[in-house]
């Protein structure tokens, strides 16, 4: 997808919803590198004053433990925001 063409599809997205549930590993993050577009992809959403919150189905990590994953790769994130599996089933 061509640059405008993801700019276009975030921004009919934005537009369409308030709140987003982001799947971590795999679309956010693959091992310790941030996939490409992911975080300017959220900082935009973060922008329009979107909620976002972050799945995954890893039960390895706390919530607090996500949130320090995100922080290494330069996302900030509440802990709040931090959704592991262990907390949601």
């Amino acid at each position: 997808m061509e640059s405008h063409e993801f700019t276009a599809y975030i921004d009919d997205l934005a537009e369409k919803y308030d709140h987003f549930l982001c799947d971590c590993d795999g679309v956010i993050y693959s091992g310790g590198k941030a996939i490409d577009g992911s975080i300017e992809a959220l900082k935009y959403l973060r922008s329009k004053g979107k909620s976002l919150y972050f799945i995954t189905n890893s039960s390895g990590r706390s919530q607090k433990g996500m949130q320090e994953k995100f922080r290494k790769l330069d996302i900030e994130i509440e802990v709040k925001e931090a959704l592991p599996s262990g907390l949601t089933t």
